[in-house]
């Protein structure tokens, strides 16, 4: 067969050698990186670049970020959707960006599908500029990591994903059977939010690392948003949990809550509450407007919003939850 093509076009694909030069010329040495929320937005987030955040379906997503953006007015990035549809959305509904690569869209997962953001990408107010699935946009990030222009997969043959993808299909040499190359991902700047980090952006996480893994190691610049700063000496204390080292990250922001209203594990339960109101406000235009408003606009801060628009009550209660499933999750945390 002959080299097929997808319809799709993608954002964040570099030759490697590039890439390789790009990385060779960070400054890997162990300097202060901690920086204020606001600083952080303004210094790395420009118009133009392609954004990627952590975490995975509601669960330690960087919220206070996404928060952040739209207080200062960002516009004009290209949003790379692999998914977390509450901060992506919510970013959408902001007008921060109008072109998208995505892998799942539109929904609150077992809450109800986004009808508001769904008919942001039906009008094309929203731009689709390729569609992926969840596996073969993480391989993407994987190639990317490993300084590879693609890698091979065993998928999206025969669908309309790959259609609408921006793959590509050949024969395998070594089999003489139809393959899939994937093209190589290498976002622009990516924000994960984790549970622990000194300032040098050494990092721990707690649960699933989910694409983190590959996406910190595939970013071109690396914002790490952590519920705690511990002294390098904590760090060390516990090696296995630092899934992030230091020569990764650019940036280093200190946000309690900042994954607030989705699932913090061993910290923070979702706030069901508040995901429900998301999902209803937002299946119009004037509700959207309004809930950003309330939510961020309204607001001076992060923790203006904690405080003024979630309350300690609420917060507690979800501590609270989350405690009761972390002794059979997470036996090995402690805690205090």
């Amino acid at each position: 067969m002959d080299m097929v093509k997808g319809e799709g076009s993608t954002v964040c694909w570099s030759d490697p050698d590039d890439m390789r030069e790009w990385f060779a010329a960070k400054d890997k040495g162990l300097k202060d990186k901690v920086m204020d929320l606001k600083d952080a937005v303004k210094t790395f987030i420009k118009p133009g670049n392609s954004l990627m955040f952590g975490g995975f379906g509601y669960v330690r997503t960087p919220v206070a970020f996404a928060h952040e953006m739209i207080r200062q007015g960002v516009t004009g990035l290209k949003l790379l959707m692999v998914p977390d549809n509450y901060i992506y959305g919510l970013l959408l509904l902001a007008g921060v960006s109008n072109e998208v690569e995505l892998a799942f869209t539109a929904s609150l997962e077992v809450r109800g599908l986004l009808r508001g953001i769904r008919r942001l990408f039906e009008t094309g107010k929203v731009r689709v500029l390729s569609e992926w699935s969840l596996g073969s946009f993480q391989w993407r990030l994987r190639a990317a990591a490993m300084g590879i222009p693609w890698t091979p997969i065993r998928s999206l043959l025969g669908s309309d994903t790959f259609r609408k993808s921006a793959a590509m299909q050949m024969v395998d040499p070594m089999t003489n059977k139809p393959i899939t190359m994937v093209p190589a991902c290498w976002p622009d700047v990516a924000v994960v939010h984790v549970h622990k980090a000194d300032k040098y952006g050494n990092s721990q996480i707690i649960g699933p690392l989910m694409a983190d893994f590959n996406l910190v190691r595939a970013a071109k610049n690396l914002i790490i948003v952590a519920e705690e700063l511990v002294s390098p000496e904590h760090i060390r204390e516990e090696p296995w949990l630092t899934t992030i080292p230091h020569f990764l990250v650019d940036a280093v922001v200190v946000q309690p809550y900042g994954a607030h209203p989705t699932l913090m594990p061993t910290k923070y339960y979702w706030d069901e509450d508040h995901l429900f109101e998301f999902l209803k406000v937002t299946e119009t235009e004037e509700g959207a407007r309004a809930y950003i408003k309330k939510y961020i606009l309204d607001t001076t801060d992060y923790w203006n919003y904690l405080e003024t628009k979630v309350g300690i009550k609420k917060i507690k209660e979800l501590e609270d939850i989350e405690e009761g499933f972390m002794e059979p999750q997470y036996p090995w945390v402690n805690r205090k």
